[in-house]
């Protein structure tokens, strides 16, 4: 696969995985960003085999506007994450909260009769 090829390919996902964040889908945005992180691996590793002179001006200039806009789409999802985290948090009890005894123990309670 050329170099031009897997930078256009990048390119697609990097927009797909923006769509995705801003329609708010789960599916595919966890489709779209794993899609996103392998074209970015074998862009990264393309440019390494060749060596960054193998990339005209115009090709340099669209890796610069990828990186960027990867970084404002890792920006959104950290967001998004973040919200998801909040909102799970008031759904749903803290996981370390014991239920019956002190925070911690685990050693078994034994309980007498009254009386």
């Amino acid at each position: 696969m050329s170099l031009e090829q897997i930078l256009a390919g990048a390119e697609e996902k990097a927009q797909a995985a923006a769509e995705a964040l801003l329609a708010t889908d789960a599916v595919a945005l966890e489709r779209s960003s794993t899609m996103l992180r392998e074209a970015a691996a074998e862009l990264a590793l393309a440019v390494g085999q060749q060596g960054p002179q193998a990339l005209d001006a115009a090709q340099a200039g669209r890796v610069r506007v990828l990186g960027e806009r990867l970084a404002q789409v890792r920006e959104q999802l950290a967001r998004v994450v973040a919200l998801a985290d909040r909102q799970a948090a008031m759904v749903l009890p803290p996981a370390d909260a014991p239920t019956y005894g002190a925070p911690g123990s685990t050693a078994p309670r034994i309980y007498r009769a009254a009386g």
